[in-house]
């Protein structure tokens, strides 16, 4: 799963909603948090993928990099262009 998230407004893309929602910093380390322990008890289990991107608040879209980085499976970052 791919979750689109801007960092510079703490925004990240709802599908349901079809917009950008809230989504605090907090949040993203929380999620970070889990991955990292996912992967420590089941590395074989589903993947979060962490695309960082411009949101519709940004004044200039950004560039949006696939994720090149990261552990196989857990959360991984995509990075601003």
């Amino acid at each position: 799963m791919v979750l689109r998230y801007c960092r510079r407004h703490g925004r990240r893309w709802s599908f349901i909603q079809q917009g950008w929602v809230p989504f605090p910093p907090e949040r993203v380390q929380a999620l970070e948090a889990y991955a990292a322990r996912l992967r420590a008890i089941a590395p074989e289990a589903y993947s979060l993928t962490l695309l960082d991107t411009s949101c519709d608040a940004c004044p200039a879209p950004l560039q949006q990099h696939a994720p090149t980085h990261g552990a196989p499976n857990g959360l991984r970052l995509g990075a601003h262009g």
